[in-house]
């Protein structure tokens, strides 16, 4: 648990407590707290995840209305790695930093537009294109 958190105080604590062997009132007290601690960092970690999911939607909704809008005004091709850049620097700026792989962007682009278009690409670079309405 004290790894999870990096906690090296408490670690260092800890080791002189197990080394001599202290009586287990002092043990149980030590315990006690300690898990109470490690109990607060979980659920905050917990709410940290749930956080930075939520970011990440946000971020991903702003892209699909952008290329509807690109799409609405008779823009069809988009280049995957201008998507992700995209994608990439508006988690920066709402401070969610998570790195994400473009075939994950790819594959979520896929599956909101249902096939509303398709893929191409040269081996180097992949380009996404919008079917006409």
């Amino acid at each position: 648990m004290a790894r999870e958190m990096q906690d090296t105080n408490l670690i260092a604590k800890f080791l002189p407590v197990i080394w001599l062997r202290l009586s287990a009132n002092t043990n149980t007290k030590c315990i006690l707290a300690y898990q109470r601690k490690y109990t607060a960092f979980t659920s905050s970690s917990e709410s940290t995840t749930c956080h930075i999911k939520v970011l990440k939607a946000r971020a991903f909704v702003e892209l699909v209305s952008y290329m509807e809008r690109m799409v609405e005004s008779e823009e069809y091709v988009f280049e995957l790695s201008k998507l992700h850049s995209l994608y990439s620097a508006r988690l920066n700026e709402l401070h969610a930093d998570k790195n994400v792989l473009k075939t994950r962007l790819k594959n979520e682009i896929f599956e909101y537009f249902h096939g509303e278009f398709q893929e191409q690409t040269d081996g180097k670079s992949t380009v996404l294109i919008f079917k006409r309405a």
